[in-house]
């Protein structure tokens, strides 16, 4: 290959990228579920709080003999409930 062949322009450039692409049409869709299998384990959440709150979780679930996770599970549940929503139900795996 000649060094005028891999200067020379393409015959069509590539047009740029659309800033929606890739993203689902849907909030649903493309959503891989837990229990599919591409998606082996259940979907990290990351909650993000002030060191105050968290050392307090830390000290309720010390005294309740549980950890900071089940602490926050029982709150996703109650939100849930409150809302009409069965948290059991929501997150089998089917």
């Amino acid at each position: 290959m000649s060094l005028a062949g891999v200067l020379a322009p393409e015959a069509s450039p590539a047009a740029p990228a659309s800033p929606d692409a890739g993203i689902p049409a849907s909030p649903q869709a493309g959503i891989p579920v837990y229990g599919e299998k591409k998606l082996k384990r259940p979907p990290h959440v990351a909650v993000y709080m002030n060191p105050a709150v968290n050392f307090a979780l830390k000290e309720i679930a010390l005294t309740k003999r549980c950890k900071v996770h089940d602490l926050m599970l029982e709150g996703v549940r109650r939100i849930l409930a409150e809302h009409g929503k069965d948290f059991d139900s929501l997150n089998r795996k089917d």
